[in-house]
């Protein structure tokens, strides 16, 4: 197994705007627009076109309130994945968010994708700061 952790970034927002934004992937475009196409989602499904690469389709498996997103690769990833996004409050209105990729695959393809993925997740994770830094209102 190949675990992945982004990088931790402080969040000038709730825990619970964080997760009541990641909780609906009608919102999560806007975190990876520049990198897919193809996109369709409603709350708790998408599906996409990384450009140049495959199809992935994800779905929320679980939601712990203001705390925790579990999120599935959904039957068209190349690999089953699961993305944990996690949320730590500091703050009224600042918290701690960072992402762990969880995937089954061999050594050889796990040496392949692991800094992808690792850029990936962080990626994610910056996004959302800068996401919460350029919205006055979340």
């Amino acid at each position: 197994m190949i675990t992945i952790e982004s990088k931790k970034e402080n969040i000038n927002a709730s825990d619970k705007s964080i997760f009541d934004y990641l909780g609906n992937f009608n919102n999560f475009e806007t975190l990876v627009h520049d990198k897919i196409e193809d996109w369709h989602s409603d709350e708790n499904s998408c599906r996409f076109s990384v450009k140049g690469l495959a199809t992935i389709a994800l779905r929320i498996r679980d939601k712990f309130p203001n705390s925790k997103i579990i999120v599935m690769s959904d039957g068209q990833s190349p690999v089953d994945f699961t993305l944990i996004f996690n949320i730590d409050f500091l703050t009224e209105n600042s918290s701690v968010f960072y992402i762990e990729f969880l995937a089954e695959m061999n050594m050889l393809m796990s040496s392949m994708l692991k800094t992808p993925l690792q850029n990936f997740v962080d990626l994610l994770a910056k996004k959302l700061k800068e996401k919460y830094e350029t919205t006055e209102n979340c």
